[in-house]
C-alpha cells in the first residue's frame, strides 16, 4: 500500500491533496497483486472530491485490476452517478468488461441503480451484452436479466424503453421472464409480456414459465401468462 492509496481509501481528501502536490505516483498500485489503482479505491468508496483530484493529475481512467474491473464498473455498482458521469467525462470505457464478462451497465442494472443505466445507455452502453460466468445456471446474464433477476422494476422499465432484447436466454436457457415469474413479480412479468417476452420459453431442464409461477402458487402470474396465451403442457416439478 502506499500513502495515497491509503489515503484516498479512507476518504482524506486533504491528505491525498498534499501527497499529490509532492508528486505522489497517481497511478500507484494500492493493492498488489490484486491491481487495485488508487483511482478504483476512491470511485468504490464513493468519494467525489478525491476522484476528481485524481483524475486531474492523470490517473488512468480505465486501468483495470487482476478481476478486469475498472473505476467505472465501481462506481456504477455503487450508484453514484456524481463519479460514474466523472470518470464517463473523462473517457472512461462504457463497455469494459471483467473477466467475467460484466459491464458496468450490468452491475448497474443487477443492483437498481437507474439513473446510473440512464447515464452509460446514453454513453453508449452495449444494452444487450452478456456475461461469461464460469458457472453454467450463472452465466449468460444481460442487464435486463440481471434487473429483472433482482426485481428492479424501474430498471426494467427503463431498458425495456431503450430497447433491450426480451428474448435472450442464459446458457441454461432462463429469460427475464422466467426470473420475474418466479419471483412472482408481476408488474415486471406485464412489461416483459407487453414487449414481446415468449411466454412459453423453457430452460434446459423443460421448466417453462408458467410451470416456474404455477409451482409456487403465484396466482397473478399465471393468470397474465395464462391470458397471453402460455401453453398448459409443459414440465412441472
Amino acid at each position: 500500500d502506499t500513502a495515497l492509496g491509503i489515503a484516498a481509501e479512507l476518504g482524506h481528501a486533504e491528505i491525498v491533496l498534499a501527497l499529490l502536490g509532492k508528486g505522489a505516483d497517481v497511478n500507484a498500485e494500492i493493492r498488489a497483486p490484486k491491481g487495485t489503482t488508487t483511482l478504483m479505491a476512491a470511485a468504490m468508496k464513493g468519494f467525489a472530491t478525491i476522484v476528481h483530484a485524481l483524475l486531474e493529475k492523470g490517473a488512468n481512467v480505465n486501468a483495470k485490476d487482476a478481476d478486469g474491473a475498472t473505476a467505472l464498473i465501481g462506481a456504477a455498482f455503487q450508484g453514484d452517478i456524481t463519479i460514474v458521469r466523472a470518470l464517463l467525462d473523462r473517457g472512461a470505457d462504457v463497455n469494459a468488461r471483467k473477466n467475467d464478462g460484466v459491464t458496468a451497465l450490468r452491475v448497474a442494472a443487477w443492483k437498481g441503480h437507474t439513473a446510473v443505466v440512464e447515464t452509460l445507455l446514453g454513453k453508449g452502453a452495449d444494452i444487450d451484452a452478456r456475461d461469461n460466468f464460469s458457472y453454467f445456471y450463472h452465466s449468460g446474464a444481460t442487464p435486463l436479466i440481471a434487473a429483472a433477476m433482482d426485481g428492479h422494476a424501474d430498471t426494467v422499465r427503463t431498458l425495456l424503453a431503450r430497447g433491450a432484447d426480451v428474448t435472450v436466454k442464459m446458457k441454461a436457457g432462463q429469460t427475464a421472464l422466467m426470473f420475474a415469474a418466479e419471483r412472482g413479480d408481476a408488474t415486471i412479468v406485464q412489461a416483459l409480456l407487453d414487449k414481446g417476452a415468449d411466454v412459453n420459453s423453457a430452460r434446459y431442464d423443460g421448466k417453462t414459465v408458467l410451470t416456474l409461477a404455477a409451482s409456487r402458487g403465484l396466482t397473478a402470474v399465471v393468470e397474465a401468462l395464462l391470458a397471453k396465451g402460455a401453453d398448459l403442457q409443459g414440465k412441472f416439478g
